[in-house]
């Protein structure tokens, strides 16, 4: 995958996990619900700063 390709997905990943996350915080779910969605917006910035760091090198 090229690797604006992959920083583009990457990207939205993390914007749809970010939306996701805010939208149940919004709504009031439960911890356990928000601690998964937190879990996965972590992953979605890991994910972005890996992709850049691809691009970088």
């Amino acid at each position: 995958m090229p690797l604006t390709t992959e920083f583009d997905a990457a990207l939205a990943r993390l914007l749809s996990a970010w939306r996701e996350h805010h939208t149940l915080k919004t709504r009031g779910a439960d911890i356990s619900t928000l601690a998964d969605a937190s879990a996965a917006l972590d992953q979605a910035r890991s994910g972005v700063i890996s992709a850049r760091r691809s691009m970088i090198n």
